[in-house]
């Protein structure tokens, strides 16, 4: 049997479970934030109001950043390397080449694979075991817990440049060099003398989430460990490498982030005047045989198989308005001239993907100004990342109709 490394059914018949324990996990957590990070939440709120952005970041938004802050550090911010100044601008160059479709893949994946394993810590199988969640944290090499216990607010520029250079996380890299910068030169001096504070709330924070996002929603990743230590070891060199070793706490911080955003996104995207619905193609169920036709913002669904859970998005859309396309990848959407058609238009998205990359999308459409809305897929399962074959996904048809809101 195939190890996937997440589903949101796992055993159930549906998803319903998990999206009750995810709401519970979001409320929770911004209880934690504002009563017992209220000095981290403060300061990164007093550092977001000096930034330009396309809005002001509402509450729930600001609450994601802290915790994405907090959850990467823990993650990512101890054993890994350091990624000096120019390799890390050559990794951020072949991933932007890739995006824009400039070089033939042939040429670029192999770089791009290579530059990614550079990232990696190394040892990658013995070095896995320092980030897997849970109770195998407390067991740690004490080297690295000295590392935790002497670090300060300064110790995030390694991190920020490993993660501007990963490509997984450009907004959360964004948002943590802004704040990072702010810190330095911006603060207060009520806040510089709070820093010592801050840094203990971030870390508390941190251990916090990664400890209770197990208890609540750890059976559905029970996955994810194995699927990465598999890949760690691995001596295959993939480019999405990265992408397929997340950590378990960083799948539970998306899957909290997504319920965040949402929240904080929902005004702006209840009164946009279009409506479009981006799906995966790991969602059609016919391949090749597919008689979806092309459009200016992807493939339109030709409601050819009945069982296609497309169609029946495609058939919803239809009675509320919405239209619904099927995106072979992400970086479709984000083209200069795609952006400004769905600003120019009023259009709020609503963004189906899989946990390990269904955040970054919307918070990049937040930075252009369109708002959306997201929904996660029940379990991954694509060809090009997660399964070598290919398994048909699928999603609870009721979180989307959820997510779409009441008819008006």
């Amino acid at each position: 049997m195939t190890t996937l490394p997440y589903s949101l059914r796992s055993g159930s018949a549906n998803s319903n479970e998990f999206y009750g324990k995810a709401a519970r996990l979001v409320d929770e957590t911004a209880e934690y934030i504002g009563s017992r990070a209220a000095a981290l939440l403060a300061s990164y709120t007093e550092c977001a109001h000096h930034q330009t952005r396309a809005a002001a970041p509402r509450k729930p938004e600001l609450m994601y950043d802290v915790l994405a802050l907090s959850v990467l550090w823990r993650e990512y911010g101890q054993g890994y390397p350091r990624v000096r100044k120019l390799s890390g601008r050559v990794r951020r160059w072949l991933l932007q080449r890739r995006r824009d479709g400039a070089l033939p893949r042939l040429l670029l994946d192999p770089l791009c694979a290579w530059t990614a394993a550079a990232m990696l810590p190394p040892g990658r199988g013995r070095a896995a075991v320092h980030s897997v969640s849970g109770p195998e944290r407390l067991r740690r090499s004490a080297d690295l817990e000295s590392l935790r216990r002497s670090a300060d607010l300064e110790s995030l520029q390694p991190l920020v440049d490993w993660l501007r250079a990963a490509g997984e996380y450009d907004r959360e890299a964004e948002h943590a060099g802004q704040y990072l910068d702010y810190c330095r030169n911006a603060l207060s001096e009520r806040l510089a003398a709070d820093l010592n504070r801050v840094w203990r709330e971030l870390e508390s924070l941190g251990g916090w989430f990664t400890s209770r996002s197990l208890e609540l929603l750890g059976r559905y990743t029970a996955g994810v460990e194995p699927y990465r230590l598999k890949e760690l070891r691995s001596s295959r060199l993939r480019e999405d490498l990265l992408l397929r070793t997340k950590p378990r706490a960083v799948y539970h911080l998306q899957m909290a982030g997504a319920e965040f955003l949402n929240r904080a996104y929902r005004a702006d995207f209840d009164a946009a005047t279009d409506r479009l619905v981006l799906v995966p193609r790991c969602l059609v169920r016919r391949g090749k045989e597919c008689k979806a036709r092309d459009t200016a913002f992807g493939l339109a669904c030709g409601r050819c198989d009945a069982s296609c859970p497309v169609g029946r998005l495609t058939g919803l859309g239809n009675e509320r308005g919405l239209r619904v396309r099927i995106v072979p990848h992400q970086s479709a959407i984000f083209t200069h001239p795609a952006i400004a058609a769905m600003r120019s238009e009023g259009t709020g998205v609503i963004g189906i993907a899989c946990a390990a990359s269904l955040i970054d999308g919307g918070l990049k459409l937040r930075a252009a100004g369109v708002p959306s809305q997201c929904v996660l897929l029940d379990y991954c399962g694509c060809r090009e990342h997660w399964h070598a074959a290919g398994i048909p996904t699928d999603l609870k048809l009721e979180r989307f109709r959820t997510v779409i809101g009441p008819k008006t």
